[in-house]
């Protein structure tokens, strides 16, 4: 059966009983005239057919699994119940629904962040002189000198971690790097 129309059955239920109750009943009536057909009495017949047929609730409700999205009607039923529970205890529902929005909330951010948010590349201005107040020297390259002038081209010195991170550790892509601060700048 098709999960559209398993859904609309949700809808007719009480038909969907009605017809299931009749067929359980006419099927049952067949075998108890099978029975009655060997030579039992009336009561031993339907004793008998009650017997060889089982139980007709668990019948029933396999028959209603299988042509009624049952999932879906009890998840609205435990739904109801828990929003009933829910307004028996104002304060615990509260307390409830404000961790739960708190925590969609840091949840949504985060995913923002992460997602959405450019790694930013942070810088300070220098001379040429830094070098030598701090006594490090560069690890690739060479220091910038001192060059103004509207020829001049724009000089960065990235951290050697902060560009490892933005090109995957590849060394060979360093004058891109540096070509995206210099735009950045």
């Amino acid at each position: 059966m098709s999960p559209v129309r398993r859904l609309w059955n949700i809808v007719r239920r009480a038909r969907m009983n009605e017809d299931l109750r009749q067929e359980f009943e006419t099927h049952l009536a067949l075998i108890e005239e099978e029975e009655r057909a060997k030579g039992l009495s009336a009561e031993q017949a339907r004793d008998q057919t009650r017997a060889r047929f089982g139980n007709s609730l668990a019948y029933r409700e396999r028959a209603l699994d299988a042509v009624i999205a049952t999932w879906l009607e009890n998840t609205c039923k435990e739904m109801i119940f828990a929003a009933r529970r829910l307004g028996w205890s104002p304060a615990f529902t509260l307390a409830t629904g404000l961790t739960l929005a708190i925590g969609a909330n840091a949840a949504i951010f985060t995913v923002v962040y992460r997602v959405l948010s450019p790694k930013r590349i942070s810088g300070i201005r220098a001379t040429p002189s830094l070098a030598a107040v701090l006594r490090v020297a560069p690890t690739l390259g060479r220091w910038f000198h001192w060059k103004r002038g509207p020829g001049a081209s724009p000089v960065a010195v990235a951290q050697m971690g902060g560009v490892t991170a933005l090109h995957a550790g590849c060394v060979t892509s360093l004058p891109t790097a540096l070509a995206l601060v210099f735009r950045a700048l």
